[in-house]
């Protein structure tokens, strides 16, 4: 009898089927990375989508939206620049209190256990009850990421000695940001940047209906890189070390007496719309946005940045997570809305403003 005669592949055949299974995994692995990017965009919009239901809900019980960053210390202690807090999100006489914007929208996004955490009530900078030796806001908290956002997700900070010793500790960031022009106040000397943002008290007391360009045409937040710049900063007491060459910083969400490097706010950035070498980094020391172009008075702010490597950023600007120069904004109403680092200044200028009355914010 005949054996049957089994048959194997040849090499040449192996070849060409591993050949042609390589074809198609790159022709489908852009697909996967895009599938995989569109999922990540629409978490952090969803995440958005949560802050502006918190903060509607904040502003019902309160009766105005929280305010940036307080510190009543400062509250009681005023120089004569200084923005004095008298809101309904901290005691007025309480100088212990100290609070900022998502500090106060923890109850409202379901984590009052959280916002309940620190050891002294109403106070950031404070240990944690449920984990002792480290601040309350060790843990990342999943709606204040974006998970495109790869930076990382904590820095070290402490040297205060009245809290764990003055001991530095992780504390985690956010890849969320206010505005400040939405959520600060100006000083009695009329300015308002990142200086007083983090070092006088920029206080709140803002209402819904004091939004008169409308609160579909107002950004409320944006999202930005948890950590930018070269380096991976470290708040130690009133400071911000380790920044090399560039402005290096970082979004902290749940602390106050820090440098303006490292608390997380937006719309302090000017941009002169009469000259060119500011559209980079724009002008962050400034006081005051407002310019004169073409007989027409107003405030212009620095749009969305063009992507560079990290090592080039610069703190006072935002960077895009998302490609395509993809910028998510929580706008007023509670509705998002996707914005590229090609917006119009003028156009992004009037939806940083939430009463400048532009015509570009009806666009």
């Amino acid at each position: 009898m005949r054996r049957a005669r089994l048959r194997g592949f040849t090499l040449v055949e192996l070849l060409v089927v591993i050949a042609i299974i390589g074809i198609l995994i790159g022709l489908l692995l852009p697909a996967v990375q895009a599938a995989r990017e569109a999922a990540r965009r629409s978490q952090c919009s969803n995440n958005l989508k949560q802050h502006g239901i918190a903060l509607h809900n904040a502003h019902d019980t309160y009766k105005e939206f929280p305010p940036i960053i307080i510190n009543q210390w400062v509250s009681l202690n005023p120089s004569s620049n200084t923005v004095i807090y008298r809101g309904k999100y901290a005691e007025p006489n309480n100088a212990g209190h100290k609070i900022t914007y998502f500090y106060c929208l923890l109850p409202f996004l379901e984590l009052r256990q959280l916002k309940e955490d620190p050891i002294w009530d109403n106070c950031v900078l404070a240990e944690s009850r449920s984990k002792p030796g480290n601040w309350f806001d060790v843990d990342p908290v999943e709606v204040l990421q974006c998970p495109a956002d790869d930076s990382e997700k904590q820095i070290q900070m402490g040297g205060y000695s009245w809290v764990m010793g003055g001991a530095l500790r992780p504390v985690s960031l956010t890849s969320y940001v206010p505005n400040v022009q939405v959520f600060g106040r100006r000083t009695p000397g009329g300015s308002l940047n990142v200086w007083n943002v983090a070092w006088d008290n920029a206080s709140g007391e803002q209402k819904i209906d004091k939004i008169t360009d409308g609160t579909s045409n107002t950004i409320v937040e944006v999202e930005k890189p948890r950590i930018t710049g070269e380096s991976v900063v470290t708040a130690n007491a009133w400071s911000v070390q380790g920044i090399n060459g560039k402005t290096d910083g970082c979004n902290l969400w749940a602390k106050t007496d820090i440098g303006p490097e490292a608390q997380g706010f937006f719309g302090c950035n000017c941009n002169d719309p009469n000259v060119t070498w500011d559209d980079e980094e724009g002008q962050w020391w400034m006081g005051d946005c407002t310019f004169t172009y073409n007989n027409q008075t107003r405030k212009f702010f620095q749009p969305p940045a063009k992507n560079r490597p990290r090592e080039q950023q610069v703190i006072w600007n935002i960077y895009p997570i998302h490609a395509g120069g993809i910028v998510n904004a929580l706008m007023a109403d509670g509705s998002v809305r996707s914005i590229t680092n090609n917006v119009d200044l003028f156009v992004w200028s009037a939806l940083v403003t939430p009463n400048g009355r532009e015509t570009e914010s009806n666009n």
